[in-house]
């Protein structure tokens, strides 16, 4: 509910554990929806957001090879 999204990823052992997290948004006071896809074609998934009920619709992208918001 504080507008981030909690990232993981898959360790050696195939356990996924905590790797960061993002908030394009900020502190929105609603929850974060998320999906993965490579949406600029480079190979790697990306992480697409958008924010829940109770507060204006925003949607972000963030790349998955740099964290940067496409």
């Amino acid at each position: 509910p504080d507008g981030s999204a909690r990232l993981f990823r898959l360790n050696e052992a195939g356990r996924y554990v905590p790797a960061g997290s993002l908030s394009p948004f900020g502190d929105t006071g609603t929850s974060v929806r998320t999906a993965t896809g490579d949406v600029n074609g480079d190979g790697i998934a990306d992480t697409i957001l958008v924010t829940g009920p109770g507060t204006a619709v925003r949607f972000a992208v963030v790349s998955g090879a740099d964290n940067s918001t496409l």
